[in-house]
């Protein structure tokens, strides 16, 4: 259930074939865990560790109420590459978090 007591109209569920989850893209890094800070530091590392899928959002950060939803495929999401900045953009229908201003946690 939703924030809001709303149940969700469809199960929020990535095919597995298309999409990886964190943990898959982790295991795929050949050169280390990538530095992000320390709390996403010890999460990776302890997703590593455990070999489940697990990550944190900090609600401070958010414009408006986090909301999970499908996403129409418009909506930017910033994220990092070869320690720089890049935007890029979900696939229209992939599970999303959002805030007001956008998508703030992908797959």
């Amino acid at each position: 259930m939703s924030r809001s007591g709303k149940k969700p109209t469809k199960p929020l569920a990535q095919n597995p074939q298309k999409t990886m989850n964190s943990l898959e893209t982790l295991r795929r890094v050949n050169a280390g865990l990538p530095r992000v800070n320390r709390l996403t530091d010890i999460y990776n590392g302890i997703s590593i560790k455990h070999q489940i899928p697990l990550g944190g959002e900090d609600i401070d950060k958010y414009n408006g109420s986090p909301i999970l939803r499908r996403a129409k495929g418009d909506e930017q999401f910033e994220t990092m590459s070869g320690g720089e900045v890049a935007i890029e953009y979900p696939t229209p229908g992939e599970d999303v978090w959002c805030g007001d201003k956008g998508v703030t946690c992908r797959r």
